[in-house]
């Protein structure tokens, strides 16, 4: 530990408001007994608690190591018993400042106090500091969370979080209530030498605006690794997404695909993927860095979509071709510079790359005096190819230094392909596969099997690599390591293991092991589907998604190890609760030859599609699979009603949405999950044509099933429509207790769309309960949930419900309406826009514009999407004309009048 520190260490529960609300007593004996296990683990590391904050503890520590401490403590709660609570879930943050005066105490503490708000329940965060000041455990693993913008702090910290063992997942969401976090940047897998002015050059391009900017350079001249350190140099300035591409061609919906997932963008029903990302990025300073980028097969559906929608969005490209495309900026990037003037060579930044990838090999290498010719000749040879000189300095094993040179002088290692863009480096690589021992060829080649990046646990199950291979291959440069401690080849590396292994005669073994594997930790994922672990089941999913996608597609097409529809609707059940229903169309769009499990592909593919707005096709694949299945096969034709229910329920035809549902729950006495997923559909169909005591009575009955079965989302889901049930019924109080008990759930799910629903709602009941401080921080709540996962509908339902609120100057509520407008012309939903117009005619009412507010209102009336009576009551009273207006343009291009002269009022 350095000299004068002291460290700030920082914990709270997650959820603590929402567990004393609902159980109070239970909580003050929980509570009682988390200060005594913290008072405890502090006192062993030597800390002393400073406060008690909250439910959590302030704690200083003028000696001892307060990592060490924070990972005692979230070890020590994972093996209490919380159960009689729900669970519990504690949040560490560890800071440290440097000074023993309050003045230097005081900010160190603010940003502690930050820090342990951004983070998760199981989650500790630690900053750049404390990590240089104290040293790191030995259980102990940092995974970089980038530079994150704290709320109210005005300089960006490094963040990181640490984690140990087996015992906490290092997959959690990107922090939350921050500013701005650039998250799940690449590592830097080695120095970068001699790239200064380039860097400066693109920084200089990105901070002038250019918002489309390729860095074009052959194979191994280090594009990646120049793309990561500017990716990092940005990220003090501006949020930044890192996408590494697959190599190969790469569609638009790949594309937009790949980015939502970089974001971490939730699925949303009715809505395509790249809607989900011009919302999102609308309203935010991004530089997306798309690595490998050659393979994108156009730039107007996603690229120039992004750039002509958000203002304020830019890309950074690596490719090895220039890519041709409107407003491009190309960088070409050469190898490392070979000349040294005057100097010697060996202090040049080729020299300095080589002589760190020959330290990997023995830590005492040195150059000699006499070395600068010879390190010349071969930086020269190689044209100063980062991923070359890495390669090269690895046959120092067998050959000198000169002997390298001269072999490569001589051209007796060939070179004369090093430029072609279809096979660059080859004689590098096979140079280099000959210095691997038997054992490392296997390796090498063996895990080029996986679609995507691994673990060391799959690279072990399914290629029988061991971790010392792998840290060789990594040492050799000839794997890379990724973030959440995966691993992935280099494309060009990928490229000549893929060649050994189909040489190997071993590719169809390790594809069918590959397979066997992700299919098993499908089978492992499913039992954590249910009950309070399905949030982390849901990221471990999407983690491996690329490896998850080709097993299945190689176990469908083999008709021996075809999968069974118990287990297809399983996988199908995994996707869906986790939001993945683009992901789930595209593994149940094959064939299979069996009928039974063609018929059961088909009605989870229905289903699938109804949830992402194509009602047509879904309707056409479910009838498909009614017509194909038995009609003795319950579980297959329970899926098709369910999805034709779900076809009919969009449409607002009750009575056949009501059929189909009583259909598939007539099928479904032995199929819980499926059972809770039909009376929770039921209960909103009740809810949405009014008969709130049939609503009620599903609600009930569908609790009981998700209960027993630990389905978590739904009974989240069941608690929101009991709180509209109530709210409908006037019984604010008991509508906001259903709210609040939904919201004690929220950790267990990965919906946040779901969420900033429920916080709307919540806002709406303490606003109507005079509670206007409790309504705004709901609403604001709601806001940010919605700019984070990039959700246009919630972000106008919150911008509606803060316009609401009567605290606020008019100038501002009407601003707040205008914009609730203008998103709802983005999103086209019919229900929020009526809310917006409703509000606003209200609100204008009160402000004497009584002309102004008849025409929001006759607008909401040509939606017909909500109830009018009570608003129609209420302005009539205001003497505002209710009376129906009739009108030469759309109902949209109205409401898109009235936004603009709102915010020119």
């Amino acid at each position: 530990m350095s000299k004068g520190i002291t460290g700030i260490l920082f914990t709270d529960i997650e959820g603590s408001v929402a567990k004393w609300e609902m159980l109070p007593d239970e909580m003050s004996a929980a509570l009682e007994r988390h200060n005594q296990l913290v008072a405890s683990i502090v006192a062993k590391h030597r800390g002393v608690i400073h406060d008690r904050v909250g439910d959590g503890a302030s704690v200083r520590f003028p000696v001892g190591n307060p990592l060490e401490c924070a990972l005692d403590l979230q070890d020590a709660f994972r093996q209490q018993d919380w159960s009689d609570i729900g669970g519990l879930s504690l949040r560490v943050s560890v800071h440290a400042f440097q000074g023993g005066d309050d003045g230097h105490m005081q900010p160190a503490i603010n940003r502690a106090a930050r820090m342990v708000d951004a983070a998760w329940g199981g989650q500790i965060v630690v900053s750049a500091f404390a990590v240089a000041a104290y040293q790191a455990p030995l259980k102990g693993r940092l995974s970089d969370l980038g530079s994150v913008h704290l709320r109210g702090i005005a300089a960006p910290m490094q963040l990181l979080s640490l984690t140990g063992g087996d015992w906490i997942e290092d997959t959690f969401p990107p922090l939350r209530g921050v500013d701005r976090q650039t998250p799940d940047l690449p590592a830097r897998s080695t120095p970068i030498f001699g790239r200064r002015r380039d860097l400066q050059q693109l920084k200089t391009w990105i901070r002038e605006g250019r918002r489309l900017v390729s860095i074009v350079a052959a194979g191994g001249m280090g594009k990646t690794r120049l793309a990561i350190e500017l990716a990092r140099g940005v990220s003090a300035e501006r949020e930044v997404c890192f996408v590494t591409l697959p190599a190969g061609a790469c569609s638009s919906d790949q594309l937009a695909a790949a980015l939502a997932t970089a974001l971490r963008l939730p699925q949303s029903a009715g809505e395509a993927t790249i809607e989900r990302l011009l919302a999102y990025l609308r309203s935010r300073d991004i530089l997306i860095v798309l690595d490998n980028a050659e393979g994108v097969s156009d730039d107007k559906q996603v690229i120039g979509a992004i750039l002509d929608a958000c203002g304020t969005s830019s890309f950074v490209l690596t490719s090895r071709a220039v890519m041709v495309w409107p407003g491009e900026v190309v960088y070409k990037l050469d190898g490392l510079d070979t000349s040294s003037g005057d100097a010697d060579f060996t202090s040049s930044p080729a020299a300095m790359l080589f002589a760190q990838a020959a330290r990997s090999l023995n830590p005492d290498f040195a150059f000699e005096e006499a070395d600068g010719g010879n390190l010349r000749t071969i930086c020269e040879a190689v044209r100063g190819a980062p991923l070359a000189l890495q390669l090269v300095a690895q046959w120092l094993s067998i050959w000198t230094l000169q002997e390298i040179a001269e072999k490569l002088a001589s051209n007796a290692i060939a070179l004369a392909d090093f430029d072609a863009g279809a096979n660059p480096l080859r004689a590098i690589f096979d140079a280099s596969w000959s210095l691997l021992d038997v054992d490392h060829r296997r390796g090498l080649a063996a895990v080029s099997i996986f679609p995507a990046d691994f673990d060391n646990v799959a690279a072990h199950q399914v290629a029988g690599v061991m971790s010392k291979v792998m840290m060789t291959l990594e040492r050799k440069s000839l794997l890379e390591r990724r973030g959440n401690h995966r691993f992935a080849l280099h494309p060009l590396t990928k490229g000549f293991a893929v060649e050994q292994l189909a040489a190997s005669q071993q590719r169809e073994a390790l594809a069918e092991q590959h397979a066997k594997f992700f299919m098993q930790e499908l089978e492992n994922l499913a039992l954590e589907m249910l009950g309070p672990g399905q949030a982390k089941m849901s990221e471990r999913l999407r983690l491996d998604l690329g490896n998850f996608r080709a097993a299945w597609h190689w176990v469908v097409n083999d008709a021996t190890n075809a999968p069974t529809v118990e287990v297809a609707e399983t996988t199908f059940y995994l996707y869906v609760i986790s939001g993945l229903f683009a992901e789930a169309l595209d593994i149940f769009e094959a064939t299979p030859s069996d009928r039974r499990l063609q018929a059961a592909f088909l009605s989870f593919r229905g289903n699938c599609l109804i949830q992402l707005g194509r009602a047509d096709e879904a309707e056409v694949a479910c009838r498909m699979a009614l017509e194909l299945a038995h009609p003795d096969d319950a579980k297959i034709l329970a899926h098709a009603h369910q999805g034709l229910a779900n076809v009919y329920h969009r449409r607002a035809a009750w009575a056949d949405a009501e059929g189909h549902y009583r259909s598939a729950l007539a099928l479904r006495d032995d199929e819980l999950l499926g059972r809770a997923y039909t009376t929770m559909s039921l209960a909103w169909l009740e809810l949405q044509r009014g008969d709130l005591s049939a609503a009620m009575s599903w609600v009930e009955e569908s609790e009981v099933t998700c209960a027993e079965i630990g389905f978590m989302f739904g009974l989240f889901v069941l608690r929101t429509c009991k709180g509209d049930v109530t709210a409908r019924r006037g019984d604010y109080a008991s509508a906001l207790a259903a709210y609040r008990g939904a919201m004690a759930l929220k950790a267990a799910i990965s919906n946040d769309s779901e969420l900033g629903v429920a916080y709307v709602k919540m806002g709406h009941i303490q606003r109507r309960l005079g509670d206007v401080q409790a309504a705004r921080a709901c609403f604001d709540d709601a806001f940010e949930i919605a700019t984070g996962a990039g959700d246009l509908r919630i972000r106008v339902r919150a911008l509606t419900g803060l316009a609401s609120l009567r605290d606020a100057a008019s100038n501002e509520r009407r601003n707040l309406f205008s914009q609730a407008l203008r998103g709802s012309l983005d999103t086209r939903n019919p229900i929020d826009a009526s809310q917006a117009l409703l509000e606003a005619a209200r609100f204008e009412a009160g402000e004497g514009r009584q002309d102004v507010a008849g025409a929001l209102f006759a607008a909401a009336r040509d939606l017909d999407a909500v109830p009018l009576l009570e608003y129609a009551a209420d302005l009539a009273e205001a003497k505002v004309d209710v009376s129906p207006r009739p009108s030469r343009i759309s109902v949209w291009q109205r409401i898109e009048v009235l936004a603009l002269e709102s915010a020119n009022a």
